[in-house]
């Protein structure tokens, strides 16, 4: 499964800093009954950018496959990805994103790469 969450948080602070955002990757991965098996690991590109709407960009690799998230706390934007060859509860996993990040409104996408692969 393949599930996409964006939305804009209600507080911003929370989308810059590396220490929330490691751990909301690796509760993600246990709410959602993954196993982690590397990370997470945070980086900024403040660091290398003079951009000011640069953000946080993480990932945490799990058995499974791995999940990854992009700020732009300039915007109060947030994207994570998860990937997962085992399905899972996505409303676990907005519910997650929604509370974790103090997030209203969420644009999501769910593909089931299943139905993409061949018999």
């Amino acid at each position: 499964m393949d599930l996409k969450l964006s939305g804009y948080s209600k507080e911003r602070a929370l989308l810059d800093n590396a220490e929330t955002m490691r751990s909301f990757l690796s509760g993600m991965a246990r709410e959602i009954g993954m196993t982690i098996i590397n990370g997470p690991t945070i980086v900024s590109f403040k660091e290398f950018s003079q951009d000011p709407e640069a953000g946080l960009s993480g990932m945490v690799i799990i058995a499974e496959s791995h999940i990854a998230f992009h700020t732009w706390p300039e915007k109060s934007f947030a994207y994570v990805s998860i990937e997962s060859c085992r399905p899972f509860d996505s409303s676990l996993a907005r519910a997650f994103f929604k509370g974790r990040l103090m997030v209203d409104e969420i644009l999501d996408t769910r593909l089931d790469m299943r139905d993409w692969m061949p018999a």
